[in-house]
């Protein structure tokens, strides 16, 4: 059985202009260092605050795009552990419950992410099997009406054909199930990604400063110049700032800061919610590729690799999923949290910290013995990421009330690396045309803009 969908025609696309599929490598070292800081100008046309994925994917588009002069500032560096960027993989996928973002998640696929494979000459979406399933009277009866609508490569499938076509996963545990087959479905090379963004950004011309916290946001109403005061961090404590600080003036400044979106712009403090996610790796079980075994159609108890997969249960606590193992780290699997309060500053103890872990690992370790028809039994690690919640997990996109050239690149609630180099585009749009220009986007403007 061959793979098909938007993101494999993508590959074959990019094969033809010679760029070769590499097996995934899954870098651990920092993009860049602290130990090397760059001088800060003192004027710029536009900052980036935050390095995460949406604030980098912001800086490629906007230095690419002619922007002028364009200054990223992290607090930290690229993909540290407190912010919802790090890590070795994520899910693209089309599935979800509202038409509109499935849309997006097309639109993404279809153009935003082949833009930046090109640009950056290399796949950084890996297409994988995915299914998505869950019982008939939870969530999941609104994710089949909304990707049947959306267009999406998406195809709801009965137990049996499921049984056949994922055979790592079992189906008899959950009573009278809807089933997804998302062909359009990848893995996300995380840290690749975030690589690939910092070296396009700087060869577009865009400084990326990391240890640099910014102090203050002023100003940014129609016509006026932004002012922010910039300190450098200490290397080894990102929260206690080494100087007084520097000002610097900007035309625009697009804020992508996550679960930091208050400190900086406190009348949306209370936009999104940080929720703390705990994601465990599994040495798999003696796996093959998945791929190679759905190609040989063997049977159900064959010895084959999980594909991408969620379960999709009755509550905002009862959404697991998993991802294949991608350059030896091994499964991936967790919870997707979505309530909670507990911001990635709050200081942590150790015993309490490694409790928790273990108590959310025996949860996940609950759901992979009902899902997998061969459950790892060891797990390997536990990696903490932060999700910046925002109400009904939509995006927190546009123009801060009152002062236009402020433009605020939040509230991933989860998702923003999916849609990463969509929102990117849509914030340097913004910056250079003063407006949406894509439809889907401006469709949803109303729902995304910040309100205070």
């Amino acid at each position: 059985m061959s793979e098909v969908g938007e993101v494999s025609g993508r590959d074959r696309a990019m094969a033809e202009e010679g760029q070769v599929a590499q097996p995934l490598e899954v870098s651990r070292s920092r993009e860049d260092s602290l130990a090397h800081p760059v001088p800060l100008p003192r004027a710029v046309d536009v900052v980036v605050i935050g390095a995460g994925v949406l604030g980098l994917a912001a800086a490629w588009r906007l230095a690419a795009g002619g922007a002028g002069r364009v200054l990223v500032l992290e607090r930290a560096h690229v993909g540290h552990a407190r912010g919802g960027s790090g890590g070795p993989t994520r899910i693209f996928r089309a599935a979800y419950p509202d038409v509109r973002h499935a849309r997006l998640a097309r639109l993404a696929a279809r153009v935003d992410w082949p833009a930046l494979e090109r640009a950056a000459g290399q796949v950084l979406l890996h297409p994988r099997p995915a299914c998505f399933f869950g019982p008939s009277d939870g969530p999941m009866a609104e994710y089949a009406d909304a990707v049947g609508r959306s267009g999406a490569p998406i195809e709801r499938i009965d137990a049996l054909t499921a049984e056949l076509r994922f055979p790592a996963l079992r189906f008899d545990t959950v009573p009278d199930p809807v089933i997804l087959d998302d062909r359009g479905a990848a893995v996300i090379a995380t840290a690749d990604t975030r690589a690939a963004l910092v070296r396009l950004a700087r060869a577009g011309g865009a400084t990326i400063a990391e240890g640099c916290a910014v102090l203050a946001l002023e100003g940014g109403g129609a016509g006026e110049r932004v002012r922010l005061r910039v300190a450098r961090a200490e290397a080894t404590d990102v929260d206690r700032p080494a100087e007084d600080g520097v000002s610097i003036h900007a035309e625009h400044v697009v804020v992508a800061t996550g679960a930091w979106l208050g400190a900086l712009l406190p009348a949306l403090d209370a936009a999104v919610t940080p929720v703390r996610q705990r994601v465990g790796y599994w040495k798999a079980p003696g796996a093959r590729r998945a791929l190679e075994a759905q190609e040989a159609h063997e049977a159900p108890d064959g010895c084959v690799e999980p594909p991408i997969w969620a379960y999709v249960g009755h509550g905002p606590d009862d959404f697991y999923y998993g991802l294949p193992d991608m350059g030896g780290e091994g499964l991936k699997a967790a919870r997707h949290c979505t309530i909670g309060g507990e911001h990635p500053d709050t200081p942590r103890d150790a015993s309490r910290e490694a409790a928790a872990d273990r108590a959310e690992m025996a949860a996940v370790a609950d759901v992979l013995a009902r899902v997998l028809r061969r459950p790892p039994s060891t797990l390997l690690r536990v990696e903490h990421c932060g999700y910046a919640m925002a109400p009904r997990e939509r995006f927190i996109v546009g123009p801060v009330p009152g002062r236009p050239q402020v433009f605020v690149l939040g509230g991933g609630s989860g998702h923003a690396f999916k849609f990463a180099p969509l929102l990117g585009r849509i914030a340097s749009e913004w910056v250079r045309d003063g407006g949406f220009l894509d439809p889907e986007a401006a469709a949803l403007a109303s729902e995304w803009a910040p309100s205070v």
